[in-house]
C-alpha cells in the first residue's frame, strides 16, 4: 500500500466528519493545535513529523500582536489546514502572510 502524501492527509482530514463543517481558517484560528495533532497521528512512521507550537512569542516578538499558531513540520516544509501542500518558512503560512497583510495596511 502507497503511503499518502501531507497533502492527501490533510485534505482527507478536512473532509472527514470531524472537520469537514469547519472551515480551514476557522481550523486556523481556534483548533490549529488539534488538527495539526490529528495530521500528526495519521503520518505516524518512523520518521515522526514534529508539531510547532507558535503560542510564545520569541523575544523579537515580544510587543507583537502575531497569531499564536500550531503547525506540523514534515521533512523540510510546513502545513497547517490552509497549506496543505506545505511550504518552506512560517512566513509563507496563510495565517501568518494574512496578518502581516493586515500590518501592512494598517501603517
Amino acid at each position: 500500500m502507497r503511503k499518502k502524501t501531507v497533502a492527501q492527509i490533510i485534505l482527507d482530514l478536512l473532509n472527514s466528519a470531524k472537520w469537514c463543517e469547519t472551515t480551514p481558517y476557522e481550523i486556523n484560528n481556534g483548533d490549529c493545535e488539534a488538527f495539526a495533532m490529528d495530521v500528526i497521528d495519521e503520518l505516524g512512521g518512523e520518521d515522526p513529523p514534529r508539531l510547532f507550537m507558535d503560542n510564545t512569542p520569541s523575544d523579537e516578538w515580544e510587543e507583537s500582536d502575531a497569531p499564536g499558531h500550531c503547525w506540523v513540520v514534515h521533512e523540510g516544509r510546513l502545513y497547517d489546514a490552509e497549506c496543505p501542500g506545505g511550504v518552506k518558512t512560517w512566513e509563507e503560512l496563510p495565517i501568518f502572510v494574512k496578518w502581516a497583510r493586515s500590518k501592512a495596511k494598517a501603517r
